[in-house]
């Protein structure tokens, strides 16, 4: 869509399953089977680093049943088979995780600087751990400058402003404001508040979801979707009714 940026799903997932587009893929077909097949090996490296971290704790036998107890989750299984993000997410917070062990092993600046990419890489993805992207970038840069080590500080700032940067930077240019993405108010009002309210009146959860985006549409009607003042528009309008309902 020349760069122009989704208002609530950040690039790092459709970066990933577009890739087949480079080798002239054409077909809607042809990116839902290698989503697919992306997510099933993501999901097998995810339990190959579980195995890990859970040895390194516990040793071998809790290391095989914490591989069992993520196997036996349906949720995961529906993940990949359904091209969700979620797995790739999952494999990003695991693999920096993993990476960070490492490091507190071996204390070597590029094994930090991996994990602090995977991780900011993850937010690009996910962004539910963007706080915590910033925080650890903050944390390598102030652990490099107490060890004098320039280059690794200059490193960690553009793993940084490689990934949250440019999702930011993208997103101000499209919305004129600096977030990952306005999934926030959007979830809220279209999912947690429908439940709970469902939950409240006694109506069936559908119905309540569909009288939500009808009155939404009703509030928005006449603007154009993803552009700068629906999405603004739309973003006040969540924030608006989430803050009523938790009155």
């Amino acid at each position: 869509h020349g760069g122009y940026a989704n208002s609530i799903r950040p690039f790092g997932y459709p970066v990933l399953i577009g890739i087949p587009y480079i080798f002239g893929a054409t077909s809607d077909k042809t990116i839902v089977i290698f989503a697919i097949i992306l997510n099933i090996v993501a999901w097998l490296a995810t339990v190959q680093l579980i195995f890990r971290l859970a040895m390194s704790i516990g040793g071998r036998r809790w290391a095989w049943l914490a591989c069992a107890l993520f196997l036996l989750s349906i949720s995961h299984i529906v993940s990949v088979y359904q091209s969700l993000s979620e797995t790739i997410f999952l494999l990003t917070i695991m693999a920096g995780l993993y990476a960070f062990t490492k490091y507190l092993e071996n204390g070597k600046p590029i094994t930090l600087i991996t994990a602090l990419a995977v991780l900011c890489y993850s937010v690009t993805v996910r962004p539910v751990t963007y706080y915590f992207a910033l925080l650890a970038t903050l944390v390598a840069v102030i652990v490099f400058l107490r060890r004098r080590n320039m280059r690794m500080v200059v490193a960690a700032l553009c793993v940084c402003a490689a990934t949250l940067g440019v999702q930011m930077a993208n997103m101000y240019r499209c919305y004129g404001k600096f977030t990952v993405s306005f999934i926030q108010n959007y979830t809220l009002h279209k999912y947690v508040m429908a439940v709970a309210e469902s939950m409240q009146t006694g109506t069936d959860l559908v119905a309540v979801q569909q009288q939500k985006i009808h009155h939404a549409d009703s509030i928005l009607h006449g603007l154009q979707p993803e552009t700068r003042q629906y999405v603004r528009l739309a973003d006040d309008y969540y924030a608006t009714t989430v803050q009523q309902n938790l009155r």
